[in-house]
């Protein structure tokens, strides 16, 4: 049902061109790079070998990677990594909407249950993510997320292995769609667990441990790394005026493709919904006049969590956003809308629960289609190409602030990318046999000791061998190396390798999550004793 209905939300994606979005090129482009890296036999997947010029970037280290596993899968059944991409996108309008009709389905009869989902994936916050962002990370991450409630609802209810296994394969898979949404709904599932049933939130923990091991071989790495990079840098960039909203922002029915930042009509709106914001007048004044039931509990906190996301999206909250340092994670303040979407779709559930007339359901979703029919459209459609030449690279890191670059970088290295290896001192020539991502192989025959460069960023786990003997690299601060994978070449002909192994944290990091995986199965597939021993 939920597929018919959703059709004019996701007909937009039917054409075979691109859709303009702001994170389109990067979307596609870093689906297509994973997707190499994995032919490359790089697993899992840390490195991007054409970013920034060709200097490559530590960019699967830092940046969510489920999305692009998910379209280079796809890609891998004969997909185009655009029309891959584009499927995701368009399936996250039914697939929401069913998830949140399984999780309200938990607390509300059949129809408000359904309603509630249209209204989880029929809100203005998800046509911007879809046509105007392009946002996959977000659109992913956002669809798993009510099925992740209902999961919690699920083991609330019974503790068994299968329960906690599915809950906690959840959790991993937000935390590797999105860390946005790890940061933010984590602690707010948490919170939902301890309203519902106070101790056995217990039961939840352990699903979260077991989420963490899932997704360690991406979260230690990163948490690890990141002190080599500028991440922690631009917060101050994300937390200028101009990201926060206006309460006109939030109420006023608007559409653009522009950027937030633009001080014109057109751009982009980050309003809450007229439908959305009609069924949250009624839910609040049911908040205060309506007898208590199992649900009221749940409805004052979506209630609480609704008007607190929209005082911390505008600016009289910066404050406290630069009080709470682990906030500045979430980078955009209006990304809090994702928390009122899923909190406005359980409102709106309660509020048709409790008036018990099939007909205004129905009337609701009528509405969702007429007040958003001009939402669901994309700001104009191009023939996407991969525009790097394959000894050059990508001009530029895909990022806003090159927040993924290596410290030791320098921006001079950018002009001269046209060779895959550098000679910064010696007389030697130098013939490239192989380049993919993990691995490099030379030929160099050199008439004087040299420093060879491979024209490549250092990072940990590169590693140099000279007739297959580890050869030390040099400090990437030196002046020789400049950033780069530089090592001393001996007179002579010699087979030059280059390999991204994985270093120690990394093995440790992926020993955890293959622990959590046979956990997994174990709860899954094989006899288990009483969990409740866990409470």
């Amino acid at each position: 049902m939920y597929i018919l209905i959703t059709i004019p939300a996701y007909r937009a994606l039917r054409l075979p061109w691109m859709i303009s979005g702001h994170d389109a090129d990067a979307a596609i482009f870093k689906a297509i790079e994973l997707k190499n890296a994995l032919v490359d036999g790089h697993f899992p997947v840390r490195w991007s070998k054409r970013l920034n010029f060709g200097l490559g970037l530590p960019t699967f280290t830092f940046t969510y990677n489920l999305p692009y596993y998910l379209a280079a899968g796809l890609s891998f059944l004969g997909m185009s990594v655009v029309s891959a991409e584009k499927l995701i996108m368009g399936a996250s309008f039914p697939l929401s909407a069913f998830f949140a009709y399984l999780w309200l389905k938990k607390h509300f009869r059949q129809w408000p249950s359904f309603v509630g989902g249209l209204l989880y994936s029929l809100v203005p916050y998800h046509f911007l993510n879809v046509y105007v962002r392009f946002a996959l990370g977000e659109v992913v991450a956002a669809t798993l997320l009510p099925l992740i409630f209902y999961l919690i609802d699920r083991l609330l209810n019974k503790l068994d292995g299968k329960n906690v296994a599915l809950c906690g394969v959840g959790t991993a898979a937000l935390l590797l769609s999105h860390q946005f949404y790890a940061l933010i709904f984590i602690p707010l599932g948490l919170v939902y667990a301890f309203v519902i049933s106070g101790k056995k939130v217990s039961r939840i923990g352990i699903s979260l441990v077991l989420g963490l091991l899932l997704g360690s071989y991406y979260l230690i790495p990163m948490m690890a790394y990141k002190k080599y990079t500028y991440l922690d840098n631009p917060q101050e960039y994300f937390l200028a005026h101009d990201n926060f909203l206006t309460l006109q922002d939030l109420i006023i029915p608007a559409w653009g493709f522009g950027d937030l930042k633009d001080d014109k009509p057109g751009r982009m709106s980050l309003q809450i919904g007229v439908v959305h914001l009609g069924l949250l007048g009624v839910g609040f004044w049911l908040m205060f006049s309506s007898k208590t039931d199992k649900n009221k509990q749940l409805l004052i906190y979506f209630g609480a969590l609704i008007m607190s996301s929209a005082v911390m999206m505008i600016e009289i909250s910066m404050p406290v956003w630069k009080l709470v340092p682990i906030l500045q994670n979430v980078q955009f303040p209006w990304r809090l809308m994702s928390v009122v979407v899923i909190a406005t779709a359980f409102c709106g559930a309660y509020v048709l629960e409790k008036l018990r007339l099939k007909w205004i359901a129905v009337v609701v979703s009528i509405l969702l289609i007429v007040a958003y029919k001009d939402y669901w459209r994309a700001g104009r459609y191009f023939p996407w190409e991969d525009r790097t030449i394959k000894s050059i690279g990508w001009p530029g890191t895909l990022t806003m602030l090159l927040e993924e670059t290596p410290r030791w970088h320098l921006i001079r290295q950018e002009p001269n990318p046209y060779h895959q290896s550098q000679l910064p001192e010696g007389e030697a020539t130098i013939n490239n046999l192989v380049w993919k991502t993990n691995y490099h192989k030379f030929m160099i025959s050199a008439k004087t000791e040299s420093v060879m460069s491979d024209k490549t960023h250092y990072w940990p786990g590169w590693t140099a061998y000279i007739d297959g003997v580890k050869t030390p690299l040099l400090n990437p601060y030196d002046f020789l190396s400049q950033g780069l994978i530089t090592f001393r070449v001996p007179p002579g002909k010699h087979e030059v390798e280059v390999k991204l192994l994985e270093t120690p944290l990394e093995k440790l990091a992926d020993s955890l999550s293959i622990i959590g995986l046979v956990i997994v199965a174990g709860l899954l597939f094989a006899p288990y004793g009483n969990l409740r021993i866990f409470e």
